[in-house]
């Protein structure tokens, strides 16, 4: 599915999630779909690179896999539009948000990219960052945000209730 196939309530989604306007995501959309030229919705490594190396010539084909990499969360060789808006956003808005930011740091964390970092990780973040918290405060913290107590939690669950 291209992305010039969103419908109006999924571009509305992609304008609250990260804080736009309508009609800035709809230019997003319009970027993307030129980076995207066979139109499946996802940037391939060829396209990626045509991009990368119109705007960069001397990119060796390493820097190109290095910066797709990057971009590709999910690590399936291909950037999705959501993927395109987590980094364009904060560098093109010229800002990054206190939730970007936090997204950054628990990514860094999640070594195997499954969204998830263990309570104790959590715990000794807390610690060195947020050191106005005491310990009955992180407690409460990390029971919200593990309620079932599986010792795993969502970061981005996490983030979305501490960042307003």
């Amino acid at each position: 599915m291209s992305v010039q196939d969103f419908t109006d309530e999924e571009v509305r989604n992609f304008a609250k999630k990260y804080v736009l306007s309508v009609e800035r995501v709809r230019e997003y959309i319009d970027t993307f779909g030129i980076i995207d030229e066979d139109k499946s919705g996802k940037i391939t490594t060829d396209e990626f690179r045509n991009m990368v190396t119109t705007h960069i010539p001397n990119a060796s084909q390493s820097e190109v896999v290095a910066l797709l990499s990057d971009l590709d969360e999910n690590d399936d060789g291909e950037v999705d539009f959501d993927e395109f808006l987590k980094i364009i956003v904060p560098v093109n808005e010229g800002k990054v948000t206190n939730r970007a930011k936090l997204i950054g740091a628990f990514r860094s964390l999640d070594r195997n990219k499954t969204g998830l970092i263990s309570t104790s990780e959590l715990q000794d973040i807390l610690k060195h960052f947020a050191k106005k918290l005491d310990r009955k405060d992180r407690k409460k913290l990390i029971h919200a945000a593990d309620p079932d107590e599986c010792g795993e939690i969502d970061y981005i669950s996490f983030i979305d209730l501490i960042v307003p």
